[in-house]
């Protein structure tokens, strides 16, 4: 239970996620990027919160009053782009994912 089992790639992840539920608001859904990391890491909230401090110290998010309501920079777009990138690549080479359509949403 550390910071290290929270990757930079998976706090960027929940930063995504949240903003897209807050732009899609309309379910009701109101959600934080360190309960969604603590619900899907199975990690004290106070791990999470180490590691979104450490993806900003990273300047891999920025945040105004709060680092709930942080966003993503564009150091941190990059590593998303080139670890999404990966996964891809990893997969295609797997056998198991159509390079087409990637992430199957055609």
């Amino acid at each position: 239970m550390s910071r290290k089992d929270i990757s930079d790639y998976q706090v960027l992840l929940a930063y995504k996620a949240c903003k897209s539920a807050i732009n899609n608001h309309k379910n009701g859904i109101d959600i934080y990027p360190d309960e969604l990391l603590h619900e899907v890491m199975k990690q004290p909230i106070k791990v999470c919160w180490a590691a979104m401090e450490r993806a900003c110290d990273r300047g891999l998010i920025e945040y105004g009053g709060n680092l709930r309501g942080g966003w993503i920079t564009e150091e941190g777009m990059k590593l998303l782009a080139e670890k999404w990138a990966e996964k891809v690549l990893e997969e295609n080479i797997k056998g198991s994912i159509d390079i087409e359509n990637p992430i199957g949403i055609l």
